[in-house]
């Protein structure tokens, strides 16, 4: 049993993993291209990048109703049974993420910022063959 506590996300638990997908959005955006980008720079749509990311027919910023649209392509991204969505829990707070393919084995994760190297994605990778099977 390690320090945090890793569970497969369910619809209730979009709220606490929100900030997780926009900080980690956040950081993809300011880093290095993405290596398997197209020569037009394109790579292949992520499922943060659609949960979280600004619409054409979205409404104004920061009103409910775009809040609700995000939050809704965010329970949408956790209740996708084909690509679970795993979380990693200190106390109430979400401190990392992976988004793993069915079986568990590939897929990416993230660390909140102040919870690297603490063993958080390693714990997440550890726990995901025994919560998808």
């Amino acid at each position: 049993m390690g320090m945090f506590q890793v569970v497969q996300a369910r619809p209730h638990d979009a709220d606490r993993l929100w900030a997780l997908l926009e900080e980690d959005r956040r950081e993809r955006a300011a880093g290095p291209a993405d290596p398997d980008a197209d020569e037009a720079g394109h790579a292949g749509a992520d499922p943060v990048d659609d949960a979280v990311a600004a619409r054409p027919g979205d409404p104004p910023s920061d009103t409910l109703p775009l809040l609700e649209s995000r939050r809704g392509r965010v329970v949408a991204l956790v209740s996708d049974p084909a690509r679970p969505v795993l979380i990693a829990y200190s106390g109430v707070r979400a401190v990392g993420f992976a988004l793993m393919d069915r079986n568990g084995v590939g897929g990416r994760a993230f660390t909140a910022a102040g919870w690297r190297g603490l063993g958080v994605e390693e714990e997440i990778r550890e726990a995901a063959p025994l919560l998808l099977r």
